[in-house]
């Protein structure tokens, strides 16, 4: 496997007592789906289009508006909850905050809102720090 939404779900099945996602039968399980597809169908490949175009010095507004309204969507789903499934953090959780902590350190998301609160929830969790350094410590050098 290489898709790394597929893969966190693949482990998180294999491993139920972690608590990552709710289990198959369980009415919250397809909101899981609904927030893995959408950081990587409609979140990811949108700020990539938006990095391209930057690096290439091409007009970034309606790349960045197009962001703007999918983040609108987080916005609205968090609202009034900690986690995307509510109160339990999940593999969602995980893969949408590090989509949306791309935004932010290339400074397309400046926003101080409920989603920049959220990215922090996610990315201060002590698990997250824990695997970030091991990623920055396997990570090959820059060049």
């Amino acid at each position: 496997m290489f898709e790394s939404a597929g893969i966190c779900l693949y482990l998180t099945d294999r491993s139920p007592s972690v608590g990552l996602a709710p289990l198959p039968d369980a009415p919250d399980r397809p909101l899981l789906y609904q927030w893995l597809f959408f950081a990587m169908t409609e979140l990811e490949p949108t700020l990539i289009r938006w990095m391209h175009a930057r690096r290439e010095g091409t007009d970034e507004t309606e790349l960045a508006e197009d962001y703007h309204a999918r983040r609108l969507v987080l916005q609205q789903a968090i609202a009034n909850r900690e986690w995307l499934l509510g109160e339990q953090f999940s593999i969602a959780d995980i893969i949408c905050a590090k989509v949306l902590s791309i935004a932010r350190d290339y400074q397309l998301d400046m926003q101080d809102d409920a989603v920049s609160a959220y990215i922090r929830r996610a990315l201060e969790r002590p698990a997250h720090k824990r695997a970030d350094a091991i990623g920055r410590e396997s990570a090959p050098p820059e060049r």
